[in-house]
């Protein structure tokens, strides 16, 4: 749910159960399937991390 924000257990629609019946590993078919739909293929860059808790001096 984290990386494509939705509940892939059920439909965002009804609410019933959804079933994976495929899963696409490759590359280069996912940027083909992302740009059809207008999507960009590429992730955003991130900004480094931070230290969530500063040292003190």
């Amino acid at each position: 749910m984290r990386v494509v924000e939705i509940d892939m257990e059920h439909c965002p629609t009804c609410g019933g159960e959804l079933k994976i019946i495929a899963v696409t590993m490759e590359p280069p078919v996912i940027e083909r399937i992302l740009k059809h739909l207008g999507l960009p293929a590429r992730a955003r860059s991130q900004a480094p991390a931070r230290d969530p808790m500063p040292q003190a001096a």
